[in-house]
């Protein structure tokens, strides 16, 4: 059956196993016929908006939607339905323990941009670590020490005999983001502003040309000297996304799409383990607590969001697992003893082998943008990025600049405060 979006068209003439969604009604020729430097490419590049394709609609993906459709840009934001790694984020936004300076300066920028263009989204609770034998000595981010009297004052719920004798530090500046609410108001406002979402699509190939000749996923897309040039998408459903630029913000989606272009990413993948519960009143908790053993967050409704900070490859989401979550969590909050759990549920959050984000152009027509620390980066990447491809590459962030996916990649080094354990992509 043919697919019609809103503001896109399939070509009457193509087979409806490959449809091509054709931009409006601009005359002039297609960037998949047009020739580089030609009269008419020029043309083309001059007559109409710049067209990009955003693969994946987690936090990075909206966040860099919405400013790329903020800048004039024809987007279309394509995802099978959400990303799993934004659902099961803690959404804790932070630049605690971030090394080196650059990547926790980024991360603090990230919490600044929350505050400064999305106030309406962020819960101010500040964080209280147990346990916490490092903290920051950083003026410019504060932490103040807490005794556990001082702490059971505040929190009158927490259990005090489980405090004594702990390491106890207040973050005050620490926010948490409801995710789902985040994603779906850049959504929102993107389409406001003329993007195009295909929320139950994802990208199943790039088009790639390399030396003169088309190329797909399944072709072999070239390698040696030839240098790829990425002219769009076609999605699982069959319709072909004409782009000046694919942007891949599809997590540990985005290995498998750059292959085709040629390009490798050095990503690996952590499993993310949350479990969420029913209701107490609001306000049984109000600060987000990280012990060595849970993460606790109370949200708006009054529900619990409980997250393992336990590194570990495992992948198991049993019942069994929930249940000691929700126990650990018992322990310092015993009000938790009256809740149930609703759900409990694992995404695959990717990680790049040093731990710092992938940020940059690719390839010719390629962008990629996939980090650890989404939550806490989303907005600022995605004003970055944007900049960086409305410009095409003539105006690029400073601040990016040893993030590139071609940099030299050591060992991670970006989290101080634990060893990460990440397993190799997921490739199926």
């Amino acid at each position: 059956s043919q697919q019609r979006t809103k503001g896109l068209k399939p070509n009457a003439a193509a087979p409806p196993v490959c449809r091509r969604l054709v931009w409006g009604r601009n005359p002039t020729p297609s960037p998949l016929t047009a020739q580089p430097g030609s009269a008419a490419c020029l043309l083309y590049v001059l007559t109409r908006m710049q067209q990009v394709v955003v693969a994946g609609a987690g936090i990075l993906g909206c966040s860099t939607g919405l400013h790329l459709a903020r800048r004039g840009a024809k987007v279309c934001i394509v995802d099978p339905g959400g990303s799993n790694a934004t659902k099961a984020s803690w959404a804790w936004l932070n630049a605690s323990k971030k090394q080196p300076q650059s990547y926790k300066d980024l991360n603090m920028a990230g919490m600044a941009e929350w505050a400064a263009s999305f106030p309406h989204l962020v819960q101010p609770k500040g964080s209280v670590l147990l346990d916490d034998a490092s903290p920051s000595t950083d003026e410019n981010y504060p932490c103040e020490a807490l005794t556990a009297e001082a702490l059971a004052e505040a929190e009158p719920a927490l259990s005090a005999p489980e405090l004594q004798g702990r390491a106890l530090h207040r973050y005050a500046q620490e926010a948490w983001v409801d995710p789902q609410r985040a994603c779906a108001s850049m959504l929102e406002e993107a389409r406001s502003l003329g993007a195009q979402l295909l929320l139950s699509d994802h990208l199943d190939e790039l088009i790639v040309e390399t030396d003169g000749a088309r190329a797909t996923a399944g072709d072999d897309g070239g390698g040696g000297n030839i240098s790829p040039r990425v002219l769009g998408a076609r999605t699982a459903c069959g319709l072909t996304l004409e782009a000046d630029c694919v942007v891949l913000t599809c997590g540990v989606g985005a290995p498998a799409l750059a292959a085709a272009a040629g390009v490798g990413l050095p990503l690996a993948h952590k499993p993310a383990r949350i479990a969420t519960t029913t209701a107490l009143p609001p306000g049984t908790l109000g600060c987000m607590l990280c012990s060595p053993d849970v993460f606790v967050v109370q949200r708006p409704d009054g529900s619990f969001l409980l997250g393992s900070p336990a590194e570990s490859t495992d992948e198991g989401v049993t019942p069994a697992f929930g249940r000691s979550l929700l126990a650990a969590a018992e322990k310092l909050l015993p009000a938790l003893r009256d809740v149930q759990l609703v759900s409990v549920q694992v995404a695959y959050r990717p990680y790049p082998v040093d731990g710092h984000p992938l940020v940059g152009f690719a390839a010719d027509g390629l962008y990629v943008c996939v980090t650890h620390s989404g939550m806490t980066l989303g907005p600022h990447l995605g004003r970055l990025v944007a900049g960086e491809v409305a410009s095409q590459g003539r105006h690029l962030a400073p601040e990016l600049s040893v993030f590139r996916p071609d940099r030299a990649f050591g060992a991670d080094s970006a989290y101080g405060w634990h060893a990460v354990t990440a397993a190799p992509v997921r490739t199926t």
